[in-house]
């Protein structure tokens, strides 16, 4: 609800570049807000001369990225394949069971130190199995070290392929299958090899008193950024993109050198407001969540763990607090209208770091039982207390929805939701379930108006219903019933036809 704000409050501002094309080099200065001054500048700079007034190299390291836990995995499927957090946590739990990766549950991105020689196995297998690298060439020893560290790893271990890989029969995977199968063993491999390293090429120039920049670099070693073309292109191999690093190359220049008439452009641009949240971002978001209010040794930060962060998003979305659209996750009117009523201490992420870690500190010991119980009493009754403070006019904001009827135990309101046809007394227990046994079983499922119809007369008439026993459609009077419970039965009745009139000879 913060970011949907942030975008819709966003004001966007225009702005322009001034660009210099300096013997290919395009030399940049940004974001001018005045296009007068923008056009000005463009005008004394055209067919004049720039003179490079510095020239900085540097040597920069990316080291490779750690092994997967199972908030990693989430995020790296979305980026990449656009999947769920909850869609990839029931395909790794599949992986698992077929004991082709280590569990997935986890959240260390270690490996314990004394399985060394099981990570030399698994990465050989890897490059046999998938020919990163092509079926000649080489692969390099694996780095095994960077991955161990005891002082990382709990409950389980970085997730990784186990040595079953090699008698998988690929093919007989699931499509999702195969594909995290295919994340988990290329970083398995990237966390393992060398660091990528760049020379970064920054160089200044000036025009009529202006300073223009321009930056380039040149790889000198690939490293692990070698194995992300193997999500670029149809033969999933690692393999160097010469058009890139051209494209990233500057040519060599020297302090001093001075380019004749150059060009100069004026290009027109615009702020950007804050992207939504996809799942990717958003499980990045609830990880971090709060961090900066605690102090370094906060062993518990974030929302939820590795292994729930999937369901805390499905729920919101099941509950429509909040909805997809493609990739991105946002908040639906009633998840605004909460946020804005709910009080703050509920909506800090702060609170509830604090508890995870007050729950730590039981297990060492080092809190009571009963002090802990106090606080979380002390907490429900703040909670209520702050319930029951929110007005009834507040309340009423929820109930924009168009009821379809009322419920035949209790007399309140039926509303629609994805699944069924619910009271809106969370006391009473009627619905009307969409896809249920009874229709299921003559090939119909629930929908608004036969809901609807059954709520005012208790019966529907319907034309089109299936016998499988006599491989026929008919049609019938449904009849619904529900007790004190609110326990709902159907049942059918087949009205009498009415005699045809037969018209009489004059």
């Amino acid at each position: 609800v913060e970011r949907a704000g942030q975008i819709s409050n966003f004001q966007k501002e225009k702005y322009f570049n001034v660009e210099l094309d300096c013997d290919g080099i395009p030399a940049v200065k940004p974001k001018i807000f005045d296009p007068d001054e923008a056009e000005q500048l463009r005008s004394r700079c055209h067919g004049n001369e720039a003179i490079v007034t510095s020239v900085k190299e540097t040597e920069k390291k990316v080291k490779a990225p750690k092994l997967y836990d199972l908030t990693t995995l989430q995020r790296e499927a979305n980026r990449i394949y656009g999947m769920t957090a909850k869609q990839t946590l029931d395909t790794a739990q599949s992986l698992y069971e077929k004991k082709l990766i280590t569990y997935p549950r986890t959240d260390s991105q270690y490996l314990t130190e004394d399985m060394e020689q099981t990570a030399r196995n698994v990465v050989r297998q890897i490059y046999e199995k998938y020919q990163l690298t092509g079926p000649f060439d080489q692969p390099e020893q694996p780095d095994v070290k960077k991955v161990m560290n005891n002082s990382k790893v709990t409950d389980h271990h970085a997730i990784i392929p186990t040595m079953e890989l090699a008698s998988c029969h690929l093919d007989e995977l699931k499509s999702w299958e195969e594909k995290i199968l295919f994340l988990i063993a290329v970083h398995t491999v990237m966390a393992m090899s060398k660091d990528h390293i760049y020379q970064e090429t920054e160089i200044e120039v000036e025009c009529q008193g202006e300073i223009f920049k321009a930056k380039g670099k040149i790889v000198l070693q690939d490293g692990w950024k070698l194995f992300e073309n193997c999500f670029k292109n149809k033969d999933r191999m690692a393999i160097v993109d010469p058009n890139q690093e051209m494209k990233e190359r500057m040519p060599k220049v020297t302090q001093g050198q001075t380019f004749y008439a150059v060009a100069a452009e004026k290009t027109e641009h615009f702020t950007s407001p804050p992207k939504p949240y996809s799942e990717d971002t958003l499980l990045a978001a609830m990880e971090t969540a709060g961090n900066k209010e605690f102090d370094e040794d906060t062993e518990k930060k974030g929302l939820g763990t590795p292994a729930t962060r999937a369901g805390i998003i499905e729920k919101l979305i099941y509950s429509q607090y909040a909805t997809r659209k493609g990739k991105q996750i946002l908040p639906t009117d009633d998840g605004k209208v909460l946020v804005e009523i709910l009080p703050d201490f509920l909506k800090s992420a702060s609170m509830t770091a604090e508890w995870e870690n007050q729950l730590l500190l039981m297990e060492h010991g080092e809190i009571a039982p009963e002090q802990f119980m106090t606080g979380i009493k002390n907490m429900l009754t703040m909670m209520l207390n702050g319930c029951d403070a929110i007005s009834e006019e507040e309340t009423r904001r929820f109930q924009t929805r168009e009821s379809i009827g009322t419920c035949p135990v209790c007399g309140s309101l039926v509303y629609e939701s994805k699944t069924n046809f619910y009271c809106s007394n969370h006391d009473c227990h009627f619905a009307l379930w969409k896809d249920n046994r009874y229709l299921q079983s003559m090939e119909k499922t629930m929908d608004k108006k036969m809901a609807a119809e059954f709520l005012k007369n208790g019966c529907v008439h319907v034309k089109d219903l299936y016998s499988r026993k006599k491989n026929m459609y008919f049609e019938a009077d449904l009849h619904m019933d529900a007790d004190e419970t609110g326990r709902v039965n159907f049942s059918l009745s087949f009205p009498k036809k009415k005699p045809k009139n037969k018209s009489k000879k004059k």
